[in-house]
């Protein structure tokens, strides 16, 4: 066997993959057994369905795998470290993204990004250990459904889905700027946090519905001053439960 890397020096590069064929590509590790080396962007050229994983294999402190998408399927992903942003590779046409082992944020940077599928890391667990997997929905505010154990649909404030899929997310977060709503039906639970975003008494009202307020799989944490702007009501459990946070 022969070790290739491809090297792309020092100005911008750009990978063109096959046309017509959808890849699954692991940034980080070898392309089909060829190494990528100051890469800056990867294009995908199938048909929709290209996967894209950052390889991330261990914790460090105080960083995390900052994944901005800004665009159907496009977007740019890299290391944050502390507040300080590493270097980032862009990507194009890749509709499924996959974290690694390390923390993982997702966010919606505009109305016009979209995406099939988000996939977290298996030893997701927020309240017992383990890595915290966040997503960010679009700042025009999200309608956020959880129908499966910590996986769900996100769509926009039109009821237009723009993440068709995401698992093992433990993190939840709503626009500062605009209302948010989160369902978990009666097939979801949540073992995480929900965040609506913004600030206590902004006039921005999100809303928490819980079609199955008797499932013993959600456990709830609730922080913060409990007053006018933080209300919780637990309703009989025939009946759907509604908060406003």
């Amino acid at each position: 066997e022969v070790a290739i890397t491809l090297d792309g020096g020092d100005a911008t590069d750009l990978l063109q993959l096959p046309v017509g064929q959808d890849v699954d590509i692991t940034i980080g590790a070898a392309v089909g057994g060829l190494g990528l080396l100051n890469i800056e962007t990867i294009e995908s050229r199938g048909t929709g369905f290209s996967t894209l994983t950052f390889a991330s294999t261990s914790d460090v402190s105080d960083r995390y795998v900052d994944w901005q998408i800004n665009g159907d399927g496009e977007g740019t992903v890299g290391y944050v470290t502390g507040s300080t942003p590493g270097a980032a590779t862009s990507f194009i046409n890749f509709h499924n993204l996959e974290g690694g082992a390390e923390d993982d944020t997702f966010t919606f940077a505009n109305d016009t990004a979209s995406l099939n599928s988000i996939i977290g890391t298996n030893d997701s667990a927020p309240l017992g250990g383990g890595e915290v997997n966040t997503l960010v929905g679009r700042i025009s505010g999200s309608n956020f459904t959880i129908n499966g154990t910590d996986q769900g649909v996100v769509a926009d404030a039109t009821s237009t889905t723009y993440l068709t899929d995401f698992t093992l997310i433990n993190a939840l977060q709503g626009s500062d700027a605009a209302v948010d709503n989160f369902t978990i039906t009666n097939t979801g639970a949540f073992n995480g946090s929900l965040d609506g975003g913004g600030a206590s008494g902004d006039a921005i009202t999100d809303t928490l519905e819980v079609q199955s307020v008797s499932a013993t799989d959600n456990r709830w944490q609730i922080t913060g001053d409990v007053d006018a702007s933080h209300q919780v009501q637990r309703f009989d459990t025939a009946v759907q439960s509604t908060t406003t946070f």
